[in-house]
């Protein structure tokens, strides 16, 4: 009886103060309920719009202007802007994407949750941060990012989450890399990777393929401590048998870095190889997501946030990538 009651206790003891230890993450949720943000209310831009009666249209625009100055900041009493927008919103691709949105999302009630508590973490880690007006929009798939942030506006393009089984998105020629991540459950990572690397990171310079790996360490780290509910995968933008792959194949990512003296290559070439999207990888399997290199580099800065967990983000931004690596203790495939 008394074996059995030193078991259970251990058991408890375990199961009372384990945590995961490869994020190293504290527990802050009880500060976070305290800090004060305003509940997001996306505007819906695209509805507003394509809701305008088309033969009274330059007259119903400019009843919406006000509400959608940073969508609208333009002259329209200048036919020639009129003319643009009309144009826009007659597209028969457009406007079918718009009615494909609009059953997809009705409503945003659950973005606009998830965005208040991701607004709330950032909150806490910045304080001075200024919280966003937010828009969605419809962009006819036309805009090179799927979120746009200033600093002041946060623009949403719906059109591009639709799910990586709308047949629009092949139809207009995206790879299935790219329409993996054209998801919903991509979206919030998307927008705190937008704002982060407007507000909090450090951008280059990049003299080697490690620099490269900690940056891109650091942002996903901070997702880490901002999105601590989202799914690793949605954070990097991997697919689930991506984020497998990495895992599996850690070690023997890390030794061909190494055997191959490639923390340190300098060539933007070589560096490319790695770094860049698409299908895959290509030193490593064509079972390998493209980008697996920073993955790994966002193992390290775990490692090295593990060993030094009282480091703020400032003071992580400002670490030099070799002094991370050095001191993080990394050992590849240990969680």
């Amino acid at each position: 009886m008394l074996i059995k009651r030193i078991i259970s206790f251990l058991v408890l003891l375990v199961v009372l103060f384990w945590q995961p230890s490869c994020t190293n993450i504290p527990d802050v949720s009880r500060q976070i309920k305290k800090v004060e943000v305003n509940e997001v209310q996306i505007k819906r831009y695209d509805k507003a719009l394509f809701d305008i009666p088309l033969n009274n249209f330059q007259e119903g625009i400019k009843t919406i202007q006000n509400e959608y100055r940073p969508l609208l900041d333009v002259s329209l009493d200048d036919s020639t802007n009129i003319h643009q927008l009309l144009t826009f919103v007659n597209d028969t691709i457009v406007r079918q994407l718009y009615q494909t949105t609009q059953r997809k999302f009705p409503h945003l009630k659950s973005v606009e949750k998830e965005l208040t508590q991701a607004f709330r973490y950032i909150r806490y880690y910045f304080p001075g941060w200024k919280q966003p007006n937010v828009y969605s929009i419809i962009s006819g798939l036309s805009e090179e990012n799927s979120v746009l942030y200033n600093g002041s506006d946060l623009i949403i393009a719906l059109d591009y989450y639709l799910g990586s089984d709308f047949i629009g998105y092949r139809t207009a020629g995206f790879p299935v890399y790219i329409i993996n991540r054209m998801d919903i459950d991509y979206l919030i990572a998307n927008i705190v990777k937008e704002i982060a690397n407007e507000e909090f990171i450090n951008v280059g310079p990049y003299r080697h393929l490690l620099d490269r790996m900690i940056s891109e360490g650091r942002l996903l780290f901070l997702l880490d401590r901002i999105l601590p509910w989202v799914a690793d995968e949605y954070k990097i933008g991997f697919t689930k048998e991506n984020q497998s792959w990495c895992k599996e194949h850690e070690k023997a990512m890390w030794a061909y870095l190494l055997e191959h003296q490639l923390l340190y290559a300098s060539d933007p070439a070589v560096i490319k190889k790695f770094i860049n999207d698409g299908p895959f990888t290509a030193a490593f399997e064509r079972e390998s997501p493209a980008r697996a290199t920073l993955w790994v580099g966002w193992q390290i800065v775990r490692s090295f946030m593990k060993q030094f967990p009282e480091t703020t983000f400032e003071e992580l931004n400002e670490i030099d990538a070799v002094k991370i690596l050095t001191q993080s203790k990394y050992k590849p495939g240990i969680y």
